[in-house]
């Protein structure tokens, strides 16, 4: 039983007393002693348990459903008790008339979950439980359905992968419960001694029953892994290696865990003998293998080999005789693999020949050695050609490659179809055709290789295709029944490769492709776009009178008989045009046809037609003959005649007509008809009168403004005629011989001419030669300009003085660039100089002229420029002392130096008797010493 704690009334239901009984710390409320007794009041609870309960560390624990008796001890004037809380809804009440003080719950059921549940019991002072008392009883219990916590501790602790390595792995097993304790066990300990993963389990019980499990995992290996290792390359038959050494390891796990970590592959690449190489293999387990490769020799490094002469050479560096070279080799770590070399001999002719030598050590390693070079003399070069084997359609580049081993190759010459030899190392050839390409090479040695030959074969052009029908389209291109295209295909170099075989065409259809192919040998190719149309079916017709007859029957005109065709197809080709009657007679008839483009055809036809249509002939001409190509120019008369061969003349012929006025087609007409109405009208046309003569003008380009031309004019003349037109444009020089003009001329002769021009029309109309004149002044000859006075050579303190002169013999001069020269030939470039000049005369044409001349400068002349130049002239200069100090001639230090001293003497004196364009004209000079 708890303690029990008395809680006065002020605080009874408050959180202080809540928190009272949740904590345990009673499970029993009684009223204060000092208090007194109240009315209906529940004074003390009692809660007990049956099977499935248990009181541990003084609280009552129950399982759910385990039975629970609750005693309430209240007041005697209490009449009904009510359970809130846990067992909230439970009453008990007494029909008495009188109260009791002890009340008694004995179907209470514990309540599942876990915690504490309060039970609080309330008095009443009426059966009804409507009137509580002022006092009520609690009471709690922990309801406990859960069980034990169980673990399992692995002994040895596993690695941080959670593996163990040795056997056996124990489990100690524990268990915890939070509420009444751990009744039960089992087990307590367990074993692992297989390898892999085991899972195991162990089960506690507490005090009230409930039970719970626990498991454990463990995994175990206690296998070692499985570890390989090769080496590579192996060593050679002397157990030797000469590169590095890889050693590869392979890993495996025969037990569960794995392989953890295997070691990569290890190269050795130092020298050195009986190295080794250890791998080591570790398995999630921790479980270790190791493996090591010994006896691992490495000698990378060659032997060493040299040759020298047995004798040597003469004192130009040449042998005579067979040469003959020993040998001494040496190797620091395998060792030489035999002997070294016997000794060897050079024999044969050339420059710079050498023996050669091997050496191996035990290794394997070799050396390659050849003797120092010994002249002697042989063996022409050898030459070998770059082009390509069989046909090509491109241009081809043929490269020469000569080698020789001795002198060395002097040239490589080719000839191209016997043609002339050239040297080269290649050609490029671009003409179609079957080459023949020679060629060869000489040494220096004056050794001449054999010719050889290669064929170059180039086809640049495409391959010929063209095709026939069979039968042959018509004009129009139609065939009117199946047709047969043969392809035939040409190539006059490399040949035909591929060509399309005959195609045949049986439906009808305009333009159907029939496409070929011809491929020649060099991959050329051509394309023929054959097409054909076949139309099988005739075009239709009709045939009918434009008009009707007159009563009798008979027509007076034309009778137009009207065809109209059709064809759905290739198209009407013909149709037979309108057939006009034009000839008399009775019964007559007219049949026409109508033709497809492909040649199928079909008819039609009217008769019974009767016709008098042929009009009287009416002729007229002029009475007088055109005069020069075919004009007239004056009046002209026309004379008229008819007559009428069948139904006569209605009335006479028609009077004379005349023609007046100007024109190229001027006409007279006139009528008669016969009796049965028909008309005929006569027009004579082309009557051709022009009485106007024609005119010129003439067209020259603009002269200078002097009035001269530079050179040949070119004279246009330039013909009108209103009506005739131009029949012959004339023109003269200087009144001379008559000349016939027919296009723009040109006149160059030199000075002041008269040109005149006139023109005859296709009438015979001529102009007036006397009112066109054209005057034009040529100056063709450019001006000269000439220079003297000049020496031709000039030191630098020498004055040079050259004159210029312009002249012009005909138009006179215009300008002149012409300059008189006279300065210190050391105001121009030391070395050579040219002056030049030009003048333009009035005809605009331009002469030039040119001389040249030479400067020299020396450490006189120099020094004597220097004195010339300075103000006031001659004086003596500190300048020549330095000249003078510099000798005859100047190395480039010198030179340099004498420049730098001499240049700064020459800036002291600026200003002095010296201008700064003076200073720079000496600097300039000096420089320029040799």
């Amino acid at each position: 039983m708890r303690k029990l704690v008395r809680i006065p009334a002020a605080v009874r239901g408050t959180q202080w007393a809540r928190a009272a009984i949740l904590l345990g710390l009673v499970w029993q409320i009684v009223p204060p002693a000092a208090l007194p007794t109240e009315a209906a009041s529940a004074t003390t609870a009692t809660l007990t348990g049956g099977s499935g309960t248990q009181v541990a560390s003084g609280s009552l624990y129950a399982k759910k459903g385990a039975p629970l008796t609750l005693v309430v001890n209240t007041t005697s004037d209490t009449f009904c008790v009510k359970l809130s809380g846990d067992q909230t809804g439970q009453l008990n009440t007494n029909a008495a008339s009188v109260g009791k003080t002890t009340w008694t719950f004995n179907n209470l059921k514990a309540t599942d979950g876990d915690g504490v549940r309060t039970i609080i019991a309330t008095s009443y002072a009426d059966t009804s439980c409507s009137s509580a008392g002022p006092l009520a009883a609690s009471v709690s219990y922990i309801a406990d359905n859960t069980g034990p916590l169980v673990s399992g501790a692995v002994n040895p602790v596993p690695n941080a992968a959670g593996w163990n390595k040795t056997a056996p792995v124990s489990i100690s097993w524990s268990a915890s419960d939070a509420g009444v304790g751990v009744a039960s066990l089992t087990p307590s300990t367990s074993s692992v001694s297989n390898n892999g993963t085991t899972t195991l389990t162990a089960q506690a019980t507490d005090v009230l029953g409930n039970s719970a499990k626990g498991s454990a995992t463990v995994e175990l290996d206690t296998q070692p892994p499985t570890i390989s290792a090769s080496r590579s390359p192996g060593p050679n038959s002397n157990g030797w290696n000469n590169t590095a050494v890889t050693v590869s390891f392979s890993c495996g796990d025969q037990g569960p865990s794995g392989i953890k970590s295997c070691p990569s592959a290890s190269t050795l690449s130092g020298d050195g003998a009986n190295q080794s190489v250890t791998g080591v293999a570790v398995d999630n387990a921790d479980n270790q293998s190791s493996t090591t490769v010994g006896s691992i020799n490495i000698d990378t490094t060659p032997p060493t080999l040299s040759g020298a002469p047995a004798s040597a050479p003469n004192a130009a560096g040449w042998y005579n005789t067979p040469v003959t070279i020993n040998w001494t080799c040496a190797d620091g770590l395998s060792g030489i693999d035999g002997t070294c070399p016997s000794p060897a001999t050079i024999n044969g002719n050339g420059q710079g020949l050498t023996a050669p030598a091997i050496v191996k050590d035990r290794a394997g390693n070799q050396t390659n050695a050849t003797s120092p070079g010994v002249n002697i003399d042989s063996t022409s070069p050898k030459t070998t050609v770059t082009a390509p084997a069989g046909w090509t359609n491109q241009s081809v580049t043929v490269s020469f490659s000569a080698t020789d081993n001795l002198s060395g190759v002097k040239a490589t010459w080719y000839s191209l179809d016997g043609a002339a030899a050239q040297s080269g190392s290649s050609l490029t050839i671009s003409t179609e055709g079957v080459h023949s390409l020679a060629f060869w090479s000489e040494d220096f040695a004056g050794n001449v290789e054999s010719a050889r030959n290669v064929a170059v074969k180039i086809d640049l052009t495409p391959p010929t295709i063209t095709h026939d029908y069979l039968p042959e389209p018509n004009a129009r291109g139609w065939n009117n029944g199946s047709t047969t295209i043969t392809f035939d295909c040409k190539d006059l170099l490399s040949g035909i490769v591929s060509c399309t075989p005959p195609q045949t065409v049986t439906t009808e259809g305009q333009a159907q492709a029939v496409p070929g192919t011809a491929v020649d040998v060099a991959g050329n190719t051509a394309a023929d776009p054959a097409s054909v149309s076949i139309d099988e079916t005739p075009p239709s017709i009709s045939a009918v009178a434009a008009s009707a007859p007159n009563a009798f029957g008979w027509y007076n005109a034309p009778v137009n008989v009207h065809f109209t065709c059709a064809d759905a197809l290739s198209g009407v080709a013909s149709c037979s045009v309108d057939a006009i009657l034009t000839s008399d007679g009775a019964n007559q008839s007219v049949s026409g046809t109508a033709v497809d483009a492909a040649d199928n055809s079909g008819t039609a036809s009217v008769t019974g037609i009767n016709i008098d249509r042929t009009p009287p002939t009416l002729n007229g001409a002029p009475t007088t003959a055109a005069g020069l190509e075919g004009w007239y120019r004056s009046d002209v008369t026309v004379g008229w005649t008819c007559s009428d061969a069948l139904s006569g003349l209605n009335g006479a012929c028609p009077s004379s007509s005349t023609i007046t006025g100007e024109g190229a087609d001027l006409s007279a007409a006139a009528s008669v008809s016969d009796l049965a109405g028909n008309l005929t009208t006569t027009t004579v046309g082309g009557i051709k009168i022009d009485r106007t003569p024609p005119s010129t003008t003439v067209s020259v380009p603009a002269a200078l403004a002097s009035g001269w031309y530079g050179g040949p004019v070119t004279v246009t003349l330039s013909a009108v005629d209103g009506l005739s037109g131009v029949h012959a444009t004339f023109y003269s020089v200087d009144g001379g011989a008559a000349q016939e003009y027919s296009a723009p001329f040109v006149h160059a002769t030199g000075g002041s001419h008269t040109i005149s021009f006139w023109i005859v029309d296709r009438a015979g109309n001529v102009e007036d030669a006397t009112a066109n004149q054209l005057t034009l002044n040529i100056d063709n000859i450019p001006p000269t300009v000439t220079f003297s006075g000049n020496l031709g050579t000039y030191s630098v303190d020498q004055l040079v003085n050259i004159n210029c002169a312009a002249s012009d013999a005909e138009s006179g001069l215009a300008s002149t660039t012409c300059q008189n020269v006279n300065q210190f030939a050391g105001t121009y470039q030391v070395g050579s100089n040219t002056l030049t000049a030009s003048a333009t005369d009035r005809a605009g044409n331009v002469g030039h002229g040119s001389t040249s001349f030479t400067v020299t400068v020396g450490l006189a002349s120099l020094c004597r420029l220097t004195v010339a130049v300075l103000l006031p002239p001659g004086t003596p200069t500190q300048g020549c002392n330095v000249l003078n100090q510099v000798g005859a001639s100047l190395t480039a230090t010198q030179k340099a130096l004498f420049v730098k001293a001499y240049d700064a003497w020459l800036t002291t004196r600026v200003g002095k008797g010296l201008t700064a364009d003076q200073s720079s004209m000496l600097v300039r000079v000096a420089g320029s010493l040799s």
